[in-house]
């Protein structure tokens, strides 16, 4: 089916009053995700995708229109990114619901069916929040994270976190499939020895030094009675 060739436009607001200079910059915003939208669809029809899904996915984080996440998805799956275009087919029928229609709904499924033979899901269990986790050298997210979605092959898994040694892993998906993988991290040998006196240098000296200070200042008081 061919992509979706109009998206709603944002006519400025009919008041008898002064017109708010919010209102002058959602209008605005919404001409702006418009002309990108037209320019994605040149492109797209000139056959430049990377070109054309730039303008939608611009056009996208403008307008929120549900109908341009389908053409993100066609311009995905044609680029062959099958990751990102499984993701957009199921973001546009999440967010689509019961206005899309059932001929476009049917050839959505088709392609997600296809697509997900061609990719795997990881469910990533870390016991650490807050941990930074790569993808073949590529930051995907922090934990805890939801369902990846990644193309079926061989792929290294990174988990890092301050403090902690980074974990490492070669993990093979077979398309269609499911891998749970669950890592736990260990600290490092500066953080365990750092635990043994959890005090900072600085704070250990300033409490000691105080100590010894206060000590100080009231044997020459009691000096200074005597005397």
């Amino acid at each position: 089916m061919a992509l979706v060739t109009s998206v709603a436009k944002a006519e400025p607001p009919a008041s008898d009053g002064p017109i708010m200079a919010s209102e002058l910059e959602i209008v605005a915003k919404h001409k702006r995700a418009a002309d990108l939208y037209e320019s994605g669809l040149l492109s797209f029809e000139r056959g430049n995708m990377m070109l054309a899904i730039t303008d939608f996915r611009s056009s996208y984080e403008l307008d929120q229109d549900f109908h341009v996440l389908y053409n993100i998805a066609e311009c995905a799956r044609r680029l062959g990114h099958d990751v990102d275009a499984a993701r957009a087919y199921e973001a546009y029928l999440r967010e689509g619901g019961n206005r899309i229609s059932k001929d476009r709904f049917d050839e959505v499924v088709a392609h997600l069916a296809m697509l997900h033979g061609r990719t795997a899901s990881l469910v990533l269990t870390v016991d650490e929040p807050s941990a930074d986790v790569f993808l073949d050298g590529k930051k995907i997210g922090v934990t805890p994270m939801a369902e990846v979605r990644v193309l079926s092959g061989v792929h290294q898994l990174r988990v890092m976190k301050h403090g902690f040694e980074p974990e490492m892993r070669s993990l093979s998906f077979a398309g269609g499939g499911e891998q749970v993988v669950k890592v736990r991290l260990e600290r490092s040998a500066e953080t365990r020895k750092l635990g043994a006196n959890p005090l900072p240098m600085w704070i250990s000296w300033g409490v000691t030094g105080a100590g010894a200070l206060t000590t100080l200042g009231l044997s020459l008081w009691a000096q200074a009675l005597r005397t």
